[in-house]
């Protein structure tokens, strides 16, 4: 769901970081299973496995994951395929292989049911016993495995059906919000497909916050994470096509774009792109922060976004304390934005003197 398009903010809403720590400090301890909700492409399917990776780094021991589309089970794909005893003349049942099993899997584990709310009610009914109970007829689910479901909003038009009220009320519910912040993180840190997101994507969306997300369920297309993601999927591979002569250019750089995520914003993204191939030599501002030109973030913001996303990924030990000279005459918003996105990228700034005390001086936006 988008914040920016909703008057209220269900009380269990929160970003990918806040759900998984509600998750993994008390529903996965308390064996409460969890719906997570949200409208397409803000990453409610990579919610369990970030969980997955969570909960490794909280607990200590590795965790499987395992991604399960509700929508394309029938009712009788969960318990499996029945076969008759010829010894004591009785039905038995062979489960499917998908579920998850000790010995192929390990011993703990994320069950993702994604895309449940498009599953038929047949197919909802026929999980209820291994949602409660952690069974389906004879399987039995691993004890160390936990189940998170997830799904769109009815109102999102993505072929949603009716929520069974038994099956809802055998789980804890959480709403996944778009912020900026956490998801430029992410995108530093880990990314998608491709790894970690050009600089030009992340500094764009810093400037342009309000384009991360803006669900419209009547186009063909529209901003959302999973969108950018392949925004910048394509930029990777134009910048790799360049090196040979390969890359596109102009009109057909823009109608790339405006593929995957819309003529409007692949419009203001491309003329964004330009004017970040025109920056100051990031360099030269890292050799001498004093000689090199400052944009004026009241009527330069997108320059200045632009330049300390670059710089905080040239920055390291050595050249940190150059950098925070030129960035401090910027001042304002851009020098927490810097700090916050370089120690991403290189922790061991951590360690520098300007490091320590900005840090000490600015604990009300960065602790």
């Amino acid at each position: 769901m988008n914040a920016a398009q909703t008057t209220e903010i269900p009380l269990t809403a929160g970003t990918f970081p806040q759900i998984a720590e509600r998750i993994g400090r008390i529903y996965h301890p308390a064996g409460q299973p969890v719906w997570v909700h949200g409208s397409p492409g803000i990453g409610k399917s990579q919610l369990g496995l970030y969980l997955a990776e969570y909960l490794e780094t909280l607990t200590g021991n590795p965790h499987g994951f395992i991604d399960i589309r509700a929508q394309q089970m029938s009712e009788v794909d969960g318990r499996g395929v029945p076969f008759p005893s010829e010894v004591d003349k009785k039905t038995y049942w062979y489960h499917p292989a998908f579920w998850p099993d000790e010995q192929r899997d390990g011993k703990y584990g994320i069950l993702l049911l994604d895309e449940l709310p498009s599953a038929p009610l047949a197919v909802q009914a026929s999980l209820y016993q291994l949602i409660l109970d952690g069974r389906l007829g004879e399987y039995v689910l691993p004890k160390g495995w936990y189940i998170v479901a997830a799904g769109n909003l009815p109102t999102d038009r993505a072929v949603v059906h009716r929520i069974s009220s038994a099956l809802s009320r055998r789980f804890a519910h959480a709403h996944l919000l778009v912020v900026v912040d956490p998801w430029c993180k992410w995108a530093i840190s880990k990314g998608g497909r491709f790894g970690p997101f050009e600089p030009e994507t992340v500094a764009y969306i810093r400037f342009r916050g309000e384009r991360l997300h803006d669900f419209q369920p009547d186009q063909l297309q529209d901003a959302n994470p999973r969108s950018w993601e392949f925004v910048d999927n394509c930029l990777k591979m134009n910048k790799a096509a360049a090196t040979n002569g390969g890359a596109v250019e102009g009109a057909e750089e823009l109608a790339t774009y405006a593929g995957v995520i819309g003529e409007p914003d692949a419009i203001e993204f491309t003329a964004w792109l330009q004017m970040y191939r025109s920056l100051p030599n990031i360099d030269g501002i890292l050799l001498n922060p004093g000689a090199a030109k400052v944009p004026d973030p009241a009527q330069e913001a997108n320059v200045a976004y632009a330049i300390v996303t670059e710089l905080s990924r040239r920055v390291n030990q050595q050249n940190f304390h150059n950098a925070m000279e030129y960035v401090g005459k910027i001042g304002g918003d851009f020098e927490a934005v810097f700090v916050k996105d370089a120690a991403v990228r290189c922790p061991d700034i951590q360690n520098t003197p300007e490091f320590i005390t900005w840090a000490a001086d600015n604990t009300d936006v960065y602790l």
